[in-house]
């Protein structure tokens, strides 16, 4: 399992003990995100958290950039991964913001048939929420519903 964390303040490399040949960044706040990589499950587990700015993108970017890597060495190959991501704490963004997070979506479904997003009731924040996925990735209201759906393909 890989798990990078995100946060502006600091930042070190340490190894997860479920996995030790796979090291990830670790923030000691971690409060703008979280990215858990399960090669096992074929999961990756992205939670967004907190008001970004481009330099939380360009972290955020670097970090999920990593794991895709990884996850490309470790044989994973497209349409074969599962994508969870969760942005229930994560408030209304600037549209600039929004628009660079939609990047991402087509960034992790390189290796995934589906990439599914939990999102707080806030009518506001689904709205937003639909502007970042893609045809192969849909909304849902717990992480349970999200991972049955991911599973199910």
């Amino acid at each position: 399992m890989r798990l990078v964390t995100g946060s502006l303040e600091q930042s070190s490399w340490r190894s997860d003990a479920v996995d030790a040949e796979c090291t990830g960044t670790r923030n000691m706040d971690d409060r703008f995100f979280s990215i858990e990589h399960d090669i096992t499950r074929r999961l990756a587990r992205i939670e967004l958290r907190g008001f970004w700015t481009t330099s939380t993108m360009a972290a955020f970017m670097a970090a999920a950039g990593k794991v895709l890597q990884n996850a490309k060495a470790k044989g994973l190959s497209p349409g074969e991964g599962h994508i969870l991501v969760s942005i229930l704490d994560l408030p209304v963004q600037d549209k600039a913001l929004t628009d660079s997070l939609s990047q991402l979506i087509p960034m992790f479904g390189a290796l995934s048939k589906r990439v599914a997003l939990v999102a707080p009731p806030s009518s506001l924040i689904r709205l937003q929420a639909k502007r970042l996925v893609g045809a192969n990735a849909c909304l849902f209201d717990t992480e349970q519903e999200a991972l049955d759906w991911l599973y199910a393909a």
